[in-house]
């Protein structure tokens, strides 16, 4: 029986190694294609793997494979030293919220307590001019509340477009560039003053692959994006050591300036005292990961923990329980719970601190928000340094 194609992901040692890779592949009966040549013409990684055994992402320093073990290995193991620096399977990814159902203790928060909280609501900051790259399901474009701001949107998924058929990247977006005064709501956005690149890397589905996420930080980068807010993930088992591929991505990230900030996942059942680790990406080192609490400052019941060696820790925890912000559909509002929506927050104000520190690198402003976050009566292995503060 033939051995079908298989994805992965794998590190190229540096910039001078790119076209030795796609020397190096062609010699082993792999054609490459390099993302760079394609960023104007629109066209999607899937489309291109129909003429191509890989990608590359020359921004991360990544090759995305479509290929047999069989093929891979004589690839690796061929007679010139193959220019990669490591190859791991490809991942698959999920959106990070669940339906608001309960509180715990918490039973009708008002919309207003997230803003409050960080004090976002009093902060005169609003991300002015700041870049946010948010990589999820797209956004609704039509949205009442996004008629005055600045958006930049597109799909990475084949056969879908930039709008939002699933609702979760729209609730994002929301609470991140929402405006000051919506047109039916108190307020929900967080930071209006931002240029917002809505990146399509999930289906209408809530699911993806790895290679989409990294075509959208590939955009974001191009875009020169200072933030980029990845509400996804997959799970991760106890012990399991983070991802090569979007530890390399982040470091590539910083060197250009952009900081990744992360969701730590919705795995665990705190009432049941079943606490998963952080999922990946959240869980490499360059990443800032976001828990979530609720009004009353408990752990959201669903928020994962920093219980995996070796990265995989907790930086900060958002508002994350019980969250109203813009929607799909003829009701154009709902409340969400779930790390997306604290980690959304948490980037809203990161660009608030890029706007106050336009100098600062992206590692000096993830210091600074884990700084100048309010310290709760919770362990370090479930909030991190505390509760973001806006400035």
């Amino acid at each position: 029986m033939n051995e079908g194609p298989k994805n992965y992901i794998g590190g190229v040692y540096g910039d001078l190694a790119i076209k030795n890779l796609i020397r190096h592949a062609k010699n082993a009966g792999l054609r490459l294609a390099n993302l760079d040549h394609y960023k104007s013409t629109g066209v999607t990684v899937d489309k291109l793997l129909k003429f191509y055994d890989g990608i590359i992402f020359p921004n991360q320093g990544l090759v995305h494979l479509n290929t047999s073990l069989s093929r891979l290995n004589y690839f690796l193991t061929s007679k010139n030293t193959c220019p990669l620096s490591f190859i791991e399977p490809e991942g698959e990814f999920i959106q990070l919220n669940s339906p608001n159902h309960t509180h715990s203790n918490n039973e009708d928060p008002s919309d207003l307590w997230g803003l409050e909280q960080t004090n976002a609501l009093t902060s005169s900051l609003t991300g002015k001019g700041v870049r946010v790259g948010i990589l999820d399901t797209g956004i609704n474009l039509d949205h009442q509340d996004f008629s005055d701001t600045s958006i930049s949107a597109h799909s990475f998924i084949e056969g879908e477009t930039e709008e939002d058929g699933n609702g979760h990247g729209t609730h994002c977006a929301g609470i991140i560039v929402g405006k000051n005064k919506p047109a039916n709501v108190e307020r929900y956005g967080v930071s209006p003053g931002v240029e917002l690149f809505s990146g399509k890397v999930l289906r209408n589905s809530g699911a993806a692959h790895s290679r989409y996420v990294f075509e959208g930080i590939e955009w974001a980068l191009n875009n020169a994006c200072r933030i980029i807010s990845i509400s996804l993930g997959n799970r991760v088992r106890k012990g399991v050591v983070y991802s090569t591929s979007f530890e390399k991505a982040a470091q590539a990230a910083a060197k250009k300036n952009a900081l990744i900030i992360a969701a730590v996942g919705n795995d665990s059942y705190r009432h049941l005292q079943r606490l998963l680790p952080v999922s990946e990406p959240a869980n490499c080192p360059s990443i800032m990961s976001v828990g979530a609490v609720n009004q009353i400052e408990e752990m959201y019941n669903r928020s994962n923990a920093g219980i995996n060696p070796n990265g995989g820790n907790v930086d900060l925890v958002g508002p994350g329980v019980s969250i109203r912000s813009s929607y799909v559909g003829k009701s154009q509002y709902k409340k969400l719970n779930g790390t997306s929506m604290a980690t959304s927050f948490v980037a809203a104000i990161a660009a608030q601190y890029m706007e106050a520190f336009p100098n600062k690198t992206p590692t000096e402003i993830r210091a600074l928000l884990t700084k100048n976050a309010r310290p709760l009566h919770l362990s370090e292995r479930d909030a991190g340094a505390g509760l973001v503060q806006a400035i």
